[in-house]
């Protein structure tokens, strides 16, 4: 605090001394500071600096915090401050001089003033013929000083307008407007709004409203009474000036006919028309204008046409749009004082524009990419039209010449790439890599959700590449063999677009990679051995011309020899730029020499599983790759049903699942390769044993009673051995007391009727046979509260007029449960009688009742006694029955006739049996009245019957044997003809014979018959074992 004082203390000094001696007289001065000084006062400065050296205090040269500006315009009557804004250290001294003579040299004036030590000069009430000039300022330290200088303008000028001063306002009724009055004066100008008559305009609130900030005149609400004349005067000391302002008052337009409807779907090639109408104030004139999506219509890419009829409807036709033609479309109607829009959205489902290709340039990296650009339709946007995405098609076709042309017949375009990004983008690029020794083709489609567009193919539209060796050389090559003596080598033939030269070719090279000595001496090729271990070790190479071939088979190899392979492509301008990987493979297997032995039976998992073990086969006898056991088996009785697993090769035992209990199997083992199996080994036969069965099936647990449960089940389904009996168990759910009986494998039921009234319990039943017991089935009931039994549900029906059957219903199908009771009894009595007569009670699961020595004919009452345990009993309601009599059924019974139902069947088709005999008798009948004989000849059983029927028609044994034929054929022909002249004599007299007496004409048949068969043996001799069979007497 004391330094700073110090420092305050010796400027203050200095600053005396610079003021006496006259330093600095004018600002203007160029000369370094020092040599405005004396030799005292440089003494003095030095001195000072001195004094600051001792101090430690840093020093620094003035600088400007913010230079001075070049010119101030300031409008008279007004307050100029100019800044003089300096720092340095120690703080430097401003002075100020106007036009060169300092400020304390002029006359003084009140009107200046200096603030903040000397930064700001402020001057009052300018003048313009006496504060006009220029102002220079100097800040200075004993390091130096600088100086800027500041012309001060003083505006005076009379008022003049930064506007039209001629105006006409054209406004709609009832609107706003605003008449401004935009002035520039030295002084400020004397604003003042008057109307027609130089009379000040009236201020009314709501009405008219003056800013005075620009002074503004804005008048609400207009009407045809604020029509007329404003006038704005301004005036100053320098003048006067008038700004005028007419108001025209209109009525505003307004729409007759809008386009409709809001939103148009429309189909591709479909016409459609927008109309527009509006009315205007009749001093006004109308323009209509269309715009489509933001921007005026382009009525020649929209293939749109704009008319105005004769009573000034505007229209937009359009003649088969297409999918352009789709976004908002806007009516703007416009006059000198307003506009009205109104506008619909269009939609036309349609393919999208045809995008347009830019570029496409194939030299880049050498000829091996291409750089396609394209956009969509010009003056399109791909989200406007919807698209959304752009594939690019790519038609490569191989080089079968030096020729360039492409076979448009046979192009074949694939997509190689889609563009989906299309967000605020309108151009594209995309890079593609090309093939050496192809002519390719590109082009560019968008699609959108109703299709794909017209292609957009590049002019020219082909890049044809050089040739070039083979960049690759074929892969997935296999080496395996399909016999035991060969070696197929196969790999996957290189695609056209990759051979990059004409005649191309696959070079094939494969050695033997290691002789094994342990080669089948048992083979009758033992030279392969001598020349595997010559050729041990060194290339084999030959080519497949065919480019497209994907194998070759080398023969005369020895079997299952592993083998080293390679496979490279090569065309006329080389080999393969890449050398082709080895593949290590082999050739072909054969059957193994031995099968696994010592198979046996090491123990079962269960019943359902068994466990085998084998002893190993040594390696050099399976003659190909081990891929491991294959293991068949079967049961014994069914050895046409095999099953089989295989195992991997490098375990000794194996475990088969899924078999039945208590079964007898047979089993055997395989050695397997990669496409032979050994011989089988020797036989095993084992049987499963017996195991624990499954759940039982269809547990069903019922309260008939407030202590009585009863429970049915089924036998499981998978009994795995020879069910013994069931658990069942009672688990009081309150208490955890649990209750287990058990019962034999006939009983399928339980009735307990020790339980807890109103307590619920879980119920568990499970099976048991000699492999242990099955899994538990639980159900959850609840005991009905202690009370009497629910009235019983029973049905009668008659067996027979002196007895009949009831059913007890305990889980009749009710709304509601019903609580059934343990036993039921029926209590009866005839009719006339009163007194009752009871039946032995039953108990559950018995639900039928037989009543015998009932009186026919005979109407009883009866009534159903529901009971649990030896108090608790309940009465159904009496029910009338009357019986069957054996003079008249009164009806029939269904439960009688669904139970002869075997016995209707049999009838039925013994009546259906009854009547296909009496329809071959019929025909037999009907065949003997016409007279239709055969002969009959079981030469063979190739051989059929010749018959002749009395009509006068005749057929032969087509089948007859040659031999028959050949003996006398002329002589049966002529037989044959004078049988069937015979035949029609006897038709005509024979049907007369008839008509008198049917025996006579029988005789009469018979005779001639025989008279015909007699004849007929003269002229032909059948064989022996050909019969005639003729009619009995």
């Amino acid at each position: 605090m004391e330094r700073s004082l110090w420092r305050w203390l010796v400027w203050l000094i200095i600053g005396f001394v610079f003021l006496e001696d006259h330093l600095c007289s004018t600002l203007d001065n160029v000369r370094k500071y020092s040599d405005g000084l004396s030799t005292e006062d440089v003494e003095y400065s030095q001195s000072t600096e001195e004094i600051f050296k001792d101090e430690g205090a840093s020093t620094s040269a003035p600088t400007w915090l913010k230079r001075p500006l070049a010119q101030v315009n300031v409008s008279e009557d007004n307050i100029a401050e100019l800044h003089c804004n300096a720092q340095g250290e120690p703080p430097p001294l401003v002075q100020w001089s106007f036009n060169g003579i300092p400020l304390h040299d002029l006359s003084h004036n009140e009107r200046r003033l200096l603030l903040d030590g000397g930064r700001v000069l402020r001057i009052q009430d300018l003048n313009h013929d006496i504060d006009s000039g220029l102002y220079h300022c100097n800040a200075s330290n004993f390091l130096g000083h600088i100086t800027a200088a500041t012309y001060l303008n003083v505006q005076a000028f009379a008022p003049r307008f930064t506007m039209a001063s001629h105006r006409v306002w054209k406004v709609i009724r009832r609107s706003t407007v605003d008449l401004n009055c935009d002035v520039e004066a030295a002084p400020k100008a004397l604003i003042r709004w008057v109307d027609a008559n130089d009379s000040l305009i009236s201020l009314v609130p709501g009405k008219v409203q003056l800013f005075e900030a620009n002074y503004t005149l804005r008048i609400y609400d207009v009407n045809s009474a604020d029509e007329g004349f404003y006038y704005c005067n301004v005036s100053n000391k320098y003048g006067i000036n008038r700004a005028l302002n007419k108001i025209e008052v209109y009525n505003p337009t307004y729409f007759i006919q809008i386009p409709s409807p809001r939103q148009l779907f429309l189909d591709a090639f479909d016409s459609f028309e927008l109309k527009c109408e509006v009315r205007a104030d009749t001093r006004l004139s109308i323009n209509y204008d269309w715009w489509h999506n933001g921007r005026p219509a382009n009525l020649t890419a929209l293939k749109a046409e704009k008319l105005l009829d004769e009573n000034g409807v505007s229209h937009l036709v359009f003649r088969k749009a297409r999918g352009r033609a789709s976004g908002t479309f806007e009516c703007r109607a416009k006059t000198d004082v307003d506009e009205k829009k109104s506008s619909v959205e269009v939609l036309v489902r349609d393919v999208p524009e045809q995008p347009k290709i830019l570029k496409i340039d194939c030299s880049y990296f050498s000829h091996q990419q291409a750089l396609i650009s394209w956009q969509a339709a010009e003056g399109i946007n791909p989200s406007a039209e919807a698209i959304s995405h752009f594939s690019v098609e790519m038609a490569a076709q191989h080089r079968r010449t030096d020729s360039v042309k492409v076979d448009t017949d046979t192009i074949d375009w694939k997509v190689v790439y889609e563009e989906r990004e299309l967000k605020n983008r309108n151009t594209f690029k995309l890079l593609l890599p090309l093939s050496p020794w192809v002519n390719y083709t590109f082009r560019v489609v968008a699609h959108n959700f109703y299709g794909a567009s017209k292609p957009a193919v590049s002019q020219p539209n082909i890049c044809s590449t050089a040739p070039d060796v083979p960049h690759k050389s074929p892969e997935n090559v296999q080496v395996f063999g399909t016999e035991p003596d060969n070696m197929v080598i196969r790999w996957k033939p290189m695609d056209k677009m990759e051979w990059n030269a004409p005649e191309l070719r696959y070079l094939i090279r494969y050695r033997l990679k290691k002789a094994d000595p342990k080669l089948d001496m048992l083979s009758s090729k033992m030279e392969l051995r001598g020349k595997q271990e010559e050729n041990s070790g060194k290339w084999h190479e030959f080519f497949v011309e065919d480019p497209l071939v994907n194998e070759t088979i080398i023969r005369d190899q020895p079997t299952f020899q592993q083998y080293e392979v390679q496979v490279r492509a090569v065309n006329s301008m080389g080999y393969s730029a890449v050398s082709p990987k080895t593949v290590v493979g082999y050739s072909g297997e054969d059957f193994p020499r031995m099968a696994p032995k010592n198979l046996r039976v090491i123990g079962f998992h269960n019943h359902s599983s068994v466990i085998l073990g084998w002893d190993a086969v040594p390696e050099d006898t399976i003659r190909g790759h081990f891929r491991g056991y294959k293991i068949v088996y079967w049961e014994t009785k069914e050895p046409y049903f095999v099953n089989f697993v295989t195992v991997s090769n490098d375990t000794l035992r194996a475990q088969i699942d899924l078999l039945e209990a208590i079964r007898n199997y047979t089993v055997k083992i395989h050695v397997v390769n990669g496409q032979y199996e050994s011989q089988s080994s020797n036989l095993v036969h084992f049987q499963t044993p017996e195991g624990a069965p499954s759940k039982v099936h269809n547990l069903r647990a019922r309260a008939v009673g407030s202590k009585s449960i009863f429970v049915t089940w089924e036998p499981p389904l998978h009994t795995n051995g020879h069910i013994r009996g069931y658990f069942v168990a009672f688990e009081n759910s309150t208490s955890g007391f649990i209750e287990e009986t058990y019962v034999l494998h006939r009983q399928l039921y339980y009735l307990h009727e020790f339980l807890v009234p109103d307590s619920p319990y879980r119920v568990a039943v499970w099976a048991e046979t000699n492999g242990g017991e099955g899994p538990k089935v639980i159900r959850a009931i609840r005991t009905w509260p202690l009370r009497d039994p629910d009235p019983p549900s029973f049905t009668i029906r008659s067996s027979s007029p002196t007895s009949l059957n009831v059913q007890w219903h305990p889980m009749a199908n009710h709304t509601m449960r019903r609580m059934s009771g343990t036993t039921f009894q029926m209590k009866y009595r005839k009719r006339s009688s009163s007194r009752w007569q009871f039946t032995e009670p039953i108990s559950l699961p018995h639900t039928e009742l037989e009543l015998l020595n009932m009186d026919e004919n005979t109407e009883y009452v009866f009534a159903g006694i529901a009971q649990e345990g030896s108090h608790r009993k309940t009465e159904s309601e009496p029910v009338n029955f009357k019986t069957d009599s054996y003079k008249k059924l009164t009806y029939i019974d269904p439960e009688r006739l669904r139970n002869a139902a075997w016995f209707i069947a049999v009838l039925a088709s013994l009546a259906i049996a009854l009547l296909l005999i009496a329809g071959m008798c019929y025909i037999a009948h009907r065949r003997h009245r016409t007279g239709l004989y055969s002969l009959k000849s079981p030469i063979s059983s190739t051989h059929r019957y010749s018959s002749v029927r009395s009509g006068g028609s005749s057929t032969t044994d087509t089948t007859a044997t040659s031999d028959f034929l050949d003996d006398r054929g002329e002589e049966h022909k002529r037989f044959i003809r004078r049988f069937q002249d015979k035949q029609k004599m006897f038709s005509a007299a024979g049907r007369r014979m008839i008509s008198r007496n049917r025996a006579a004409n029988k005789n009469a048949i018979a005779n001639v018959i025989r008279e015909d068969v007699r004849e007929a043996e003269k002229w032909i001799q059948p064989p022996e074992n050909v019969l005639l069979q003729l009619p009995k007497k």
